[in-house]
């Protein structure tokens, strides 16, 4: 008998240190530190684009009425009835991209006590003002772009964000070019020449 088990309990013990790995299929653990990818939020046209570094600036736009922009001429919009960041789920951030930074700056005109911060479940910080998740809209071509007031989509209405942290009551222009550069001495585009 112990013959029949010497027999099966070498080949076996013969298979199970074939299996092991010798030093050329070691994996050492990494030294090296892996850095979270960053997050990523829309850039004013739309655009996927590392989220701010540093704090973000809040300012009002140019011209009347006036309504919250970034500091690229962005325009920030909110969805009624959001005040928790849960309404804009991850389909609603392709069309409305939230505003993440850890903080913001204000410039006049932009009541800094209105100005607050939202932890998403993500981990991330998202902007608010007025206690409302602050949104950009890839609709939106660049600074002085305001097609997103006023839209309505499965996830709510749409605003731009008054001073006061309210919806903008006025109608405003899809496009203002206020907020724009000025041209150039050397645009020559028909509504650009300079005129004396």
């Amino acid at each position: 008998m112990r013959l029949t088990t010497l027999m099966f309990a070498v080949p076996g013990l013969w298979m199970l240190a074939a299996c092991q790995p010798d030093e050329t299929d070691r994996v050492e653990p990494s030294t090296r530190t892996e850095r979270p990818a960053p997050a990523t939020a829309a850039a004013a046209d739309g655009t996927a684009s590392v989220s701010t570094q540093g704090p973000a600036t809040l300012r009002l736009s140019r011209g009347s009425p006036s309504y919250l922009v970034d500091g690229s001429g962005a325009s920030m919009y909110f969805v009624e009835g959001n005040t928790d960041g849960s309404q804009c789920d991850a389909t609603c951030e392709h069309a409305w991209p939230p505003v993440m930074s850890a903080s913001a700056q204000a410039e006049t005109g932009v009541q800094p006590s209105l100005m607050g911060r939202l932890e998403r479940a993500d981990g991330q910080t998202q902007l608010t003002y007025g206690g409302h998740p602050l949104y950009r809209y890839a609709g939106d071509a660049g600074a002085g772009r305001t097609s997103g007031h006023g839209v309505q989509d499965r996830w709510g209405t749409w605003h731009l964000v008054s001073p006061s942290g309210d919806a903008l009551e006025h109608e405003v222009s899809a496009d203002n070019p206020t907020e724009r550069d000025p041209p150039s001495a050397d645009d020559t585009r028909p509504d650009h020449v300079n005129r004396p």
